[in-house]
């Protein structure tokens, strides 16, 4: 029997350093955890096959990994990994992490394309990856909602140029495990926010660098991101594996030493993107996790003392409380916010806190409040200026008039004189609300047409509500928007003295094919 092989400490440190477990890197490359505690301590070292697998979780090459004194094959690169296979299980695509072959995903409103570089990768000393030429992989439209679908025929959505199939691991591992398919499916995702989340706070308690051009690139692409999510065609779920992906690079540059105006600077880039993950889950009707995300933003905008980017997470949160039936757990999250803002943030970040807190006060019946805010919110956006505007909080007259629309709506009490007037206010500023909105902003016209139905509904007009209705349901469908869906749910339920008419008939068999389509 040969001497024993010395410990393989630089695998060890890599692992540590990203707060892996032995069984996370076993379960991330397919073997037992017996086998990475044995390559660990010397006992044993992998195969050629395992070590082509560890430079690729890792992102380091044979030398950087000790597999060079262990007389390892120095070729260990992700070239040398074996093609995946098309009918993989999703269990094998889990925890796996490849920076080196994907570099930027750009979504826009008719497709999505991924460089991959032709010639060996650009790497800088801040560990982002910087093409400078690539091939193109492109993902058309109709397949766009299947690229991220954790089904195993998530391959036969990616085609290449002259159509030839491309069967990309790196990019497959990042969509089967970054992103939910539906609110059912939810465990392999959990696994993976939770590990994400947990390498985040862990990232964060570390103690003093990247270049001014890497963080205008984060930045820029952040502001992409929140700009399709405004904009874009783009589900939210489908949108939210971006995200995460783009939390993640974020928290791998966290866990580095850095210039403190550097890190305080790159806390603020991840709350927006925490914020984002958070709004889009929020969409999807995924409170918790939602709440999670928007914790991180809290922490992370605290770490970077933005005060402006805390209070909006803040006020992020309080929706996820609103609609699971808690209004008081909302409305301390909604003055916490107020709070933090008074004298720290500029009129409009004031006038879009003060609106968040003006429904709350309507659902809790608090007119005097809810009017109050609504007046504080009115104020506020009067003294906007332009350059105070965020890619990460949109407020303007529409969206306030949206606000004043549904707070009017709330109050309005049937039979109850003193509330009258605020149908036919509500009403009003549902209407305005969608005369000012920027068609570009898809995301929000469902709601304001399904609040505007509504308000003819309890007026007794179905023609009004059908027909306000018909308008919202091709939006809700093209943009997968479980919140618009469950918004048109609630009205329906309200329509139950009317579906023996023609006009519900037909809503029926229109909301029965959006059933199908985004559910």
């Amino acid at each position: 029997m040969g001497s024993p092989k010395k410990p393989n400490k630089k695998l060890q440190h890599e692992r540590e350093l990203r707060g892996w477990s032995q069984q996370n890197v076993a379960e991330a490359i397919g073997t037992d955890f017996k086998r990475i505690s044995a390559w660990e301590n010397g006992t044993n070292q992998p195969s050629p096959y395992y070590r082509a697998k560890l430079c690729e979780i890792f992102g380091k090459n044979a030398q950087e990994l000790g597999f060079l004194d262990q007389t390892a094959d120095e070729n260990c690169s992700p070239k040398n990994i074996i093609e995946f296979d098309a009918a993989a299980s999703l269990s094998d695509l889990r925890d796996t992490t490849n920076q080196q072959n994907l570099t930027t995903i750009q979504p826009s409103l008719s497709s999505i394309h991924i460089y991959i570089p032709d010639s060996a990768v650009i790497t800088t000393s801040t560990g982002l990856f910087y093409p400078e030429s690539g091939t193109i992989v492109h993902i058309d439209g109709q397949h766009q909602n299947k690229a991220y679908s954790q089904h195993e025929s998530v391959t036969q959505s990616i085609t290449k140029a002259g159509n030839k199939a491309v069967k990309r691991r790196e990019f497959l591992q990042e969509a089967g495990r970054a992103t939910i398919a539906s609110t059912a499916l939810l465990t392999p995702y959990n696994t993976f926010a939770t590990e994400l989340l947990d390498r985040f706070h862990r990232a964060l308690k570390r103690p003093a660098t990247i270049d001014e051009r890497m963080l205008t690139y984060l930045e820029k692409r952040t502001g992409g991101y929140w700009q399709d999510r405004h904009t874009a065609a783009l589900s939210s779920n489908d949108l939210l594996g971006f995200a995460l992906e783009h939390f993640q690079k974020i928290t791998g540059l966290l866990e580095n030493p850095l210039l403190p105006t550097t890190r305080d600077h790159l806390c603020s880039i991840a709350s927006e993107v925490a914020q984002l993950a958070g709004h889009l889950l929020f969409d999807m009707g995924n409170y918790p996790e939602a709440r999670r995300f928007h914790q991180a933003a809290i922490i992370a905008a605290q770490e970077s003392r933005n005060t402006a980017l805390e209070a909006t997470a803040w006020a992020r949160m309080s929706f996820t409380w609103t609609y699971s039936n808690n209004a008081p757990e909302a409305l301390r999250c909604i003055q916490r916010a107020r709070q933090l803002a008074i004298g720290n943030t500029n009129s409009t970040v004031q006038a879009y806190l003060a609106a968040v807190e003006a429904e709350i006060h309507a659902i809790l019946g608090n007119h005097a409040a809810c009017l109050n805010a609504l007046d504080k919110a009115e104020h506020g956006i009067d003294q906007h200026h332009s350059q105070e505007d965020s890619y990460w909080l949109r407020f303007d007259n529409s969206r306030l008039a949206g606000y004043k629309g549904i707070c009017f709506r709330r109050l309005y009490r049937p039979g109850d004189a003193q509330t009258g007037a605020f149908l036919m206010k509500s009403q009003q500023a549902l209407t305005e609300a969608l005369a000012q909105l920027d068609p570009a902003r898809i995301q929000r016209q469902p709601t304001l047409l399904i609040d505007l139905a509504d308000t003819f509904a309890v007026q007794g007009d179905i023609n009004a509500v059908c027909e306000y209705i018909s308008q919202a349901i091709p939006l809700i469908e093209r943009i997968k928007s479980q919140a618009g869906l469950q918004r048109l749910l609630n009205l329906r339920q309200g329509l139950n003295q009317w579906q023996e008419t023609q006009y519900v008939r037909n809503l029926d068999s229109q909301i029965a094919d959006l059933l199908a389509s985004v559910r």
